[in-house]
């Protein structure tokens, strides 16, 4: 009960967020719900709150969402519902959608696939966190040379380098 009510509060604060100072809190919220349980009720809650008429194409309703759609991609992935994201988001032309189908497919082991997405882009229109992202998956594939030719610079391109420590 006392995790609920906390999660309404962040809830309230994130729609209420118009500068967004807490925008991010929305890739969080699959993790921030906990439990499997509480994680399923918002992905459901989050999927009526997009459109109140439950009737028509649901892909088309999540397409013409704005605010609801940030939260509902990484609940999804919490929830375990891998293929819904996958279907969702894994053609988004935005990487703050497509990531989140990339993470799910990455769940599901299927790390050539997911690569196969973030390699789509060329190189230099790909965000730090993609390759980042690309970098992890050929690492977790044991293609650690592939990874340091291939990702390894632009992943480390944030100014702390912290990533380069930990190899």
């Amino acid at each position: 009960a006392e995790h609920d009510a906390l999660l309404e509060s962040l809830w309230k604060a994130w729609l209420a967020d118009d500068m967004p100072w807490i925008e991010r809190l929305a890739d969080r919220w699959g993790a921030l719900c906990r439990t499997p349980e509480r994680t399923r009720a918002w992905a459901t809650r989050l999927q009526n709150l997009m459109d109140p008429n439950p009737d028509g194409d649901w892909h088309e309703r999540w397409m013409e969402s704005d605010r609801y759609r940030l939260p509902l991609l990484p609940t999804l992935v919490a929830a375990g519902e891998h293929d819904e994201v996958i279907r969702l988001a894994i053609d988004s032309p935005h990487w703050h959608e497509q990531r989140h189908a990339i993470e799910a497919l990455r769940a599901q082991g299927r790390r050539a696939e997911a690569l196969r997405c973030i390699r789509a882009s060329e190189p230099e229109e790909r965000t730090t966190e993609a390759e980042q992202i690309a970098d992890e998956l050929l690492f977790e594939s044991g293609l650690r040379e592939q990874a340091w030719q291939d990702h390894a610079l632009a992943a480390a391109a944030d100014s702390s380098r912290v990533r380069w420590l930990t190899r």
